[in-house]
């Protein structure tokens, strides 16, 4: 078994036929890093998830931040939004609708609609009284 510099352990020396400990670690880090990127998507219909991305843009997100928020480019942002995309990865719609869950609590927090609200103000008040 050869012995070298840690630092100079690599996967492309693991392929030329090194077989220290360092290089089929970073052999083994390359092969789950590839399976997780092989890893088949499960897509859904992009078409609630267009309504909510209007509703977001609508509401004064912005493309690019949006896109960055959801971990997508902002192509895939402005196709979902256009109509041009007929599905969407399982995370993607589970961020989107995420998102929207948040603002709409924020929203209602805003408004004083939402009963949390309703319940720190009572609270607040009863602390006032003592």
């Amino acid at each position: 078994m050869r012995v070298h510099n840690v630092e100079s352990a690599s996967r492309s020396k693991y392929v030329m036929g090194c077989r220290c400990a360092e290089c089929r670690k970073c052999n083994a880090v390359y092969i789950a890093s590839r399976a997780r990127k092989l890893r088949p998507l499960t897509l859904t219909s992009a078409n609630p998830i267009r309504i909510a991305v209007l509703k977001l843009l609508k509401r004064g997100w912005v493309v690019k931040t949006l896109a960055e928020r959801l971990g997508i480019t902002a192509m895939s942002v402005y196709d979902i939004r256009e109509g041009r995309r007929e599905r969407v990865s399982v995370r993607t719609a589970g961020e989107v609708l995420l998102l929207m869950t948040a603002t709409d609590a924020e929203n209602s927090i805003l408004a004083g609609s939402a009963p949390s609200a309703r319940r720190e103000t009572s609270v607040s008040d009863e602390l006032r009284e003592e």
